[in-house]
């Protein structure tokens, strides 16, 4: 299965659950300013379709929504892997090769 874009995460989340992340949460997500407020405005109207009873709707709404903010990010915050720590590859063969699995 797929790995899915944090911003798709929380958006969904709150669809299913109707509880809009603190601003903690969304500070993880260390995205620039306007990606932010536009998150945060998309927030608050899915959580406001979902405490209507629009459950659907709040669904459609957050993951339509979601490829929209995702398309406007910086490209190196377009991909699902953006907030994990780079992997530092060794300059060394023996510590590359023991960073390779073994069967």
């Amino acid at each position: 299965m797929a790995r899915k874009h944090p911003v798709f995460e929380v958006l969904d989340e709150t669809a299913q659950a109707g509880v809009t992340p603190n601003a903690k949460a969304l500070d993880r997500l260390n995205l620039p300013a306007g990606s932010r407020r536009g998150i945060e405005v998309t927030l608050e109207r899915v959580a406001r379709l979902r405490s209507d009873g629009e459950h659907q709707a709040a669904r459609q709404l957050a993951h339509r929504s979601a490829g929209d903010l995702i398309d406007r990010l910086p490209n190196d915050q377009r991909r699902p892997d953006y907030l994990d720590e780079p992997v530092v590859t060794p300059d060394d063969p023996a510590e590359l090769a023991g960073m390779v699995s073994r069967w």
